[in-house]
């Protein structure tokens, strides 16, 4: 229901914000649909939209309901990577308890408690 509204405000003329989109997220993640939240996340960076710490957070939570520990270590590295670059510096970005938990976590669920 979530997307086809984020398609409905699209027919309509209006763009989506990041919080729009990150609320799509949180709700893909909360029904197991990591992929259609990382599709997502990789559309707000496609259109240009400002992502930031929270919205991949969302997105590092969806991976850890959906057991995808591999997508999640991967988007905490590029995040981290991003964080530390002049442009994630520059706009005051850091990663955040929520970030290392919802990492940690997509590590227990994919059974992989020891290299967390």
């Amino acid at each position: 229901v979530a997307i086809s509204l984020l398609d409905r405000m699209r027919e309509q003329g209006l763009p989506p914000s990041v919080i729009v989109y990150s609320a799509v997220m949180a709700c893909c993640g909360a029904e197991g649909r990591w992929e259609e939240a990382l599709q997502l996340l990789a559309a707000m960076k496609a259109e240009r939209l400002a992502v930031d710490v929270p919205a991949v957070n969302i997105a590092i939570s969806a991976c850890a309901r959906g057991r995808a520990w591999r997508e999640a270590l991967l988007l905490h590295e590029q995040l981290r990577a991003w964080c530390s670059s002049a442009e994630g510096r520059r706009g005051g970005q850091m990663l955040t308890e929520r970030t290392w938990g919802a990492t940690i976590g997509a590590m227990y669920k994919g059974g992989q408690w020891r290299k967390a």
